[in-house]
Formats: structure tokens, sequence, C-alpha cells
């Protein structure tokens, strides 16, 4: 809902946003099969899009391409009130690449991206690379900040995201352990099955690891698909434990 109490709506190839008193269509975006949404922010007056995208689509004067015309990179997209693109961004890697969650504060962006995003980040105002470094791991992912124009701010390693939120001070990202993962300085190992859950949280200022918690039991363990951060910081995480959990 924006400020007006209009609704965006999003799905597999299209954006729309209906009118808050009637439902009537105030615009609309066919991307057929050559995007997909997953998420959808507003901030301000901006309405944040991302999911992925394999070739090339233009929404107004903004054309977005994934890096070849055979590559899934995940993609932001931003639009103003009346649905023309500001800018827009695209992740590509050695392999799919997808935005699965995106979080706004204080304007600000946070994009996930969850797959091989371990290349060079393409966007319509300037460009970013990815290091892809300090993270090891079979599922790899990054957690990237602009600014509201599309300036790219830092990019931070993480493993394959399902969800992140934010606060003032902090980016908690909810992502996959599958096998052995290193971060920073610390490997964490499944304890039994080939899953488990990491929350790390990230300074939102830098992008740095405060700090990495695991959680999962002896089955296929793995984040639910959401979380929420309350007033005072504490991170609340919903996740698949299938059998006596470990923290």
């Amino acid at each position: 809902f924006d400020a007006e109490g209009n609704v965006a709506v999003t799905g597999a190839g299209y954006a729309k946003l209906l009118a808050a008193d009637d439902g009537a269509l105030l615009w609309e975006h066919d991307f057929g099969t050559t995007m997909s949404i997953w998420d959808v922010e507003i901030i301000d007056d901006a309405y944040v899009l991302c999911g992925w995208i394999q070739g090339t689509t233009s929404i107004g004067d903004v054309e977005i391409s994934s890096a070849t015309t055979a590559s899934i990179d995940a993609v932001i997209d931003v639009m103003n009130g009346d649905g023309d693109a500001r800018w827009g961004a695209t992740v590509t890697g050695d392999s799919q690449s997808v935005c699965n969650d995106l979080a706004v504060r204080d304007a600000a962006i946070y994009m996930s991206c969850g797959g091989a995003c371990r290349n060079a980040m393409t966007s319509s105002e300037e460009s970013l690379t990815i290091p892809g470094t300090s993270v090891t791991g079979l599922l790899n992912g990054a957690v990237l900040k602009f600014d509201l124009e599309g300036i790219p701010l830092w990019s931070a390693d993480t493993g394959y995201v399902y969800r992140l939120d934010a606060t003032s001070e902090a980016v908690y990202v909810n992502y996959l352990l599958w096998g052995s993962e290193t971060y920073g300085d610390t490997t964490f190992d499944t304890w039994g099955g080939d899953y488990d859950t990491l929350v790390v949280k990230l300074d939102a200022a830098t992008g740095a690891g405060n700090w990495v918690i695991q959680a999962g039991g002896q089955g296929e363990d793995s984040p639910a698909g959401n979380h929420g951060v309350d007033s005072d910081g504490t991170e609340y995480l919903l996740a698949y434990i299938h059998s006596h959990p470990a923290y």
C-alpha cells in the first residue's frame, strides 16, 4: 500500500497499481516471459520491484537487460507514482541469479541476490563490482544497498538469501546453509541432513558483518521464508526444523 492507500500488485510477469477507493487500474506493466517480479516495496513516492530477468525489457525510457540472452539475472526496478521507471539494475553470476526479497529504510533500498551472484552489478545509474571472496559455499549470494537515485552504496557477500529486514542501524539476512560455508574467519557446517539456516547481522552504513547465528537440527532444515525485527532491534526468525533444534 502506498501513502494514498493504493495497492501495488505483482506477479510472474506483471506489475500494476490499483486505486484505493474502487480498485480501478492506475497503471500496469506487462513483462511477458522476460521478467518475473517476486517482491515489491514502497518508499516515499517510489515503487521498488525485484525478481529475475532473461533478455531485455523497456519501462518508459529505461531499458534493463540480462548479461546475455541466455542468462537469468537478478533485477531491481524503481518506478515513480505514475508507473514510469526511474532506474533499473541487474546482478549476474555464474548461473541463475534471482532477487528474493527487498527491504527499504531511511531513504535506502536493500536488495537480496540469491544464486551465483558473483560478478558485476550493472545499473542504469552506476555500476558496482561484487567482490565475492569472503564467503564460500555451495549456494552463494549477496545483499546490495542503493540510494533512491540508483547509486549503489555497498555489497556484502552472503549465502543464498531467503529474506532480509532492515532497521536504521542494521540489516538482518536470513539465508540457507548447504553443506559447509565460511563466513569471515568462521566455518559453519550443517549439524545433520543437507540444510540449516543462518542469520547474519550487517551494519547498515557499511555492510560489514556483526554476527552470524546458525539454527538447525538433524533433518532437512531451512528458513521458513519470513522473519522480522521489533523496535528494539530484536530479530525473530521462522525456520523449518525437522528434529530437536540446535543453535
